[in-house]
């Protein structure tokens, strides 16, 4: 089943470990980019996406570097309210 991105609309903040194995950075970025791509073309209607590598840290990113997640998560939560 494949997600339909097209349809997403609300802000995205997307973020891996540099060293993450199971969702390496590439991989992540292609997805902000597949977000992107599908997106209506009116320019109201394209999403926020926010796509961040955490330097030094791997799969469990929230945890290893707990520091740099929060200094990226806490901005963009604050954008949204």
């Amino acid at each position: 089943e494949r997600f339909d991105f097209a349809r997403l609309t609300l802000p995205v903040l997307l973020m891996t470990g540099e060293h993450d194995r199971l969702a390496p950075p590439s991989e992540i970025r292609a997805v902000a980019g597949r977000i992107l791509d599908a997106a209506p073309q009116m320019q109201s209607a394209r999403p926020d996406v926010q796509y961040e590598t955490l330097a030094g840290v791997g799969h469990v990113c929230n945890v290893e570097g707990a520091a740099a997640y929060n200094a990226n998560l806490m901005p963009f939560l604050a954008r949204l309210s």
